[in-house]
């Protein structure tokens, strides 16, 4: 519903004649019409223009509306479900959301937390697109180890399940294996560097962090190997373009030196 500016919607959910508006150039079966004996999900309701939501208003009560166009009355017997991430109530209150309809729809309400307040579903998002993004490339599904999972289970993900769903198709792109683990994750989204897995103190100093500690491994093995990249990442056990990347990442000066004793 947030898709479409009002005419269109209108048009997409009613249907509309031929010679109904300019571009109408042949009969259209609207959405209520294709989903008789079925079920319409009508998708960011809260978005639906006011004169939209005076046509939901009268289909739902009557069961009838016209096709944009037309003076004859089809009948529909469509389930609705709909949707919204808007505060009805205070879109009620506000003027842009009809009362009326509101409490029309509002039979059986389901509440769907925020992806941040239910971290036990994001391994089972990950597995899914992951596999969804495989088949779409015709690859193994990449997989995502535990300490990646345990960073991921942390974030607060702002963009909800959108955002995992995105960050899941980049790492299927980018991943040099197909076991993508913390660190690989912190290469590709540095904003989840904050969320790097502690170290044990007794190793490494409390302040260093593993963004830090990658970036002295690759400094180390570049002087213990004269600056010679293929040489430092054969010692990483990593490609050399990664090693490159890498390189360029942390700004390392990679200029060839002598060798260390």
């Amino acid at each position: 519903c947030a898709a479409l500016e009002s005419n269109l919607l209108g048009s997409e959910l009613f249907g509309h004649e031929k010679g109904a508006f300019t571009g109408a150039v042949a009969r259209l079966a609207g959405r209520f019409e294709l989903a008789c004996d079925g079920t319409l999900f009508l998708d960011e309701i809260g978005d639906a223009d006011l004169a939209v939501q005076a046509r939901l208003l009268r289909v739902l009560e009557s069961r009838t509306y016209e096709r944009l166009g037309s003076s004859e009355s089809l009948k529909t017997n469509a389930r609705i479900l709909a949707a919204t991430n808007m505060d009805l109530p205070a879109a009620i209150q506000a003027g842009k959301f009809r009362e009326d309809l509101y409490h029309r729809l509002n039979v059986v309400s389901i509440h769907v937390p925020p992806l941040r307040e239910r971290p036990g579903d994001v391994p089972g998002f990950l597995d899914f697109f992951a596999a969804q993004f495989a088949a779409d490339i015709k690859t193994r599904p990449i997989r995502f180890a535990p300490d990646a999972v345990d960073v991921l289970t942390r974030y607060d993900w702002p963009g909800n399940v959108r955002e995992l769903r995105n960050l899941v198709e980049r790492t299927v792109v980018l991943a040099d294996s197909q076991e993508v683990h913390a660190d690989d994750l912190l290469d590709m989204f540095p904003s989840l560097r904050n969320l790097a897995p502690s170290r044990n103190p007794a190793s490494s100093p409390p302040s260093q962090n593993l963004w830090d500690m990658e970036k002295a491994a690759l400094e180390r093995a570049l002087a213990e190997c004269g600056g010679n990249l293929s040489q430092a990442a054969r010692k990483l056990g990593i490609a050399r373009h990664h090693m490159r990347y890498r390189i360029r990442k942390f700004k390392i000066d990679a200029a060839p030196r002598s060798a260390a004793p």
